[in-house]
Parts: structure tokens; sequence; C-alpha cells
């Protein structure tokens, strides 16, 4: 989901800038874990807040993320292949 976000909104950039800024992305979201003031717990407490922050850190959340980015890599990478496939480059 992170890579596919980061590539709609920087659709620009190269595919590698995106896979870059999705991993800083993801592991910056998981080290937010281990902040901890007053409030910040709360609000984790509350359901908006383990959906959008998480509760507890963990290293398994990093390698997910890191599997996510690189299936999402690869799924990218496919669907260009069909579409080249599907449109012939036209002769000039």
């Amino acid at each position: 989901m992170v890579f596919f976000l980061v590539a709609i909104v920087a659709s620009c950039s190269t595919r590698r800038s995106v896979v870059m800024i999705a991993a800083v992305i993801a592991v910056g979201v998981e080290l937010f874990r281990l902040v901890h003031t007053p409030w910040l717990d709360s609000f984790r407490l509350t359901l908006a807040g383990a959906l959008l922050l998480g509760r507890i850190f963990s290293p398994w959340d990093i390698l997910a993320y890191g599997i996510g980015i690189a299936l999402g890599t690869l799924l990218d990478n496919l669907v260009l292949a069909i579409v080249r496939i599907e449109r012939p480059q036209s002769a000039s």
C-alpha cells in the first residue's frame, strides 16, 4: 500500500525513488511507535490511534513493509511488461 500510494503521489519519479521514499516512510512510521508521551499513548488506545499509528514497535513489521514494497515493485514491473506487450512499438 505504501509503495502504491507513493507511486501515485510521485508519479513523475523514477521507480527507484518511489521504492526509497516508500521504505523511508514505512521505517519512519514503525520507528514512530517508539515515541511515548501520555497524550500519544492515550490516542493509541483508541481505534483510530491503533489503526493510524499502531500500538507497539515490532521489527517484524519493518520486514513485512519491505516484503510489501518488493511485491509492489514486482507487480508494477509485471503490469508495465504486459502493457508493453499489448501495445506494440510503432515502426518509425
